[in-house]
């Protein structure tokens, strides 16, 4: 009996290990799995939104009037009637008045406590009105007569009920600003472009010249001060100023002006779309409104000072059309600046450079662009105040020197800072490290 136990013992151990050696087996299984991948495309981050002028906006902006005998100034009125300062220039636009401004008003009781909202019909007109309940229980001037305004006060703390107001009482209107009267001048009005754009673009203005009509004799525009001065019939200098860019308008050949509108990158953020489809670059809800660039375009005239022909000779002026176009600048990335290197690390410095105290130091700027110069310098030991004139650095052309004696004082280590202004009236800030 012992012994079949024994046996049974035996072959239940060999099938439990006849079991576990099956995964020794010959015969192997196999898998497989495949990752999908997705590539994340090319996202568009030139946003090129430039708010144009409308049609409303520039309806007889432009419009002009030539006067080259000076009849405007000597009758100080346009040929309507309306009153005008005169001019020198002998050319008219009319520049738009400005529009009135609310101020807000105070109220300010000898008796009454607490909250009131107080309402006055014109709020255009800065005044002090002082509420008279003695005798005539009503708003009065400064001048004590009756208010020409209606004022109403009401009680916040109470439901809004009506005040009425004792005597002594005053409300103050303030910061109001009256509307400005149409006017004037030989400049029209300037018509701005508003950007909104990632990268930088140019505004670029084509005027051309049309004539008044079929087989009329316009004025002829001429090209320059210099031909203005030498004429003898009456002429026109029309200039087409699109930013800082100034083009005289020729009646052959017209005029064309740019401006370039700085992209503000830092207002735009790469987002997930809301139908998950993708990504897409928008303007931040919190953009600096700050960072947003701008241009004008403008017409400025002037006429010379002759007798204006009559009978089959009699002259009319012309029309000047102007086109313009966004598109994103291809201007190069910014000036570079010979002796010195670009600034990466401190805010509002343009570029670096060392100056060897005893030795001149001559740096020359290259992509100012076509024409443009070195026309002011100032310097300073701090970003915030570069005020100070010098003889001692000259400026030529695109370039400018640091004379060798320039701050012979200085010690080695010492910074200092130039401030560099252009002829389009642009600003580079140079960091000078005395050697």
């Amino acid at each position: 009996m012992k012994r079949k136990k024994i046996i049974a013992l035996v072959l239940a151990m060999t099938m439990v290990a006849g079991s576990s050696l099956t995964v020794f087996a010959a015969d192997t299984n196999t898998g497989d799995a495949t990752g999908t991948g997705t590539l994340i495309p090319h996202l568009d981050k030139d946003v090129i939104t430039v708010t144009l002028p409308t049609s409303a906006q520039t309806a007889n902006v432009f419009d002009f009037t030539v006067d080259p005998e000076q009849l405007i100034k000597d009758a100080a009125k346009m040929k309507d009637g309306t009153a005008v300062t005169g001019n020198d220039d002998g050319v008219y636009f009319t520049n738009a008045g400005t529009a009135a401004v609310n101020g807000t008003a105070a109220y300010t009781s000898t008796t009454n406590t607490g909250n009131y909202t107080v309402t006055v019909s014109d709020l255009t007109v800065n005044a002090t009105y002082i509420y008279d309940n003695d005798s005539d229980n009503r708003w009065e001037d400064a001048n004590g007569d009756a208010a020409t305004v209606t004022i109403t006060i009401t009680d916040d703390d109470n439901n809004d009920a009506a005040v009425n107001p004792a005597e002594g009482d005053t409300v103050v209107v303030s910061g109001a600003t009256a509307a400005g009267a149409a006017s004037y001048s030989n400049k029209s009005d300037a018509v701005e472009f508003k950007g909104q754009n990632s990268v930088n673009v140019d505004v670029t203005v084509v005027a051309a010249v049309e004539a008044s009509a079929a087989g009329a004799k316009d004025i002829a525009l001429v090209a320059d001060q210099a031909a203005l001065d030498a004429a003898t019939v009456p002429s026109l200098l029309m200039t087409l100023k699109v930013g800082t860019d100034e083009k005289a308008i020729t009646t052959a050949a017209g005029a064309t002006g740019k401006a370039m509108i700085a992209g503000a990158p830092d207002n735009f953020k790469v987002d997930a779309k809301s139908d998950r489809s993708g990504y897409e670059y928008v303007k931040k809800a919190d953009a600096d409104e700050s960072k947003w660039g701008s241009a004008t375009v403008q017409l400025i005239g002037k006429t010379n000072k002759v007798d204006v022909p009559t009978g089959a000779d009699a002259l009319t002026a012309p029309k000047v059309k102007l086109t313009w176009t966004v598109t994103k600048s291809t201007a190069p990335a910014g000036p570079t600046l010979s002796n010195a290197t670009a600034n990466t690390t401190d805010e509002g410095v343009d570029f670096n450079t060392t100056f060897t105290k005893g030795t001149a130091l001559t740096c020359t700027f290259a992509g100012l662009g076509d024409d443009v110069t070195l026309k002011s310098v100032t310097w300073g030991t701090t970003t915030s105040a570069i005020t100070s004139t010098t003889t001692n650095v000259p400026l030529s052309g695109a370039s400018f020197t640091v004379n060798a004696n320039m701050w012979g004082s200085g010690r080695s280590g010492d910074v200092k800072y130039l401030k560099l202004t252009t002829s389009d009236d642009r600003t580079f800030i140079i960091k000078l490290t005395i050697a």
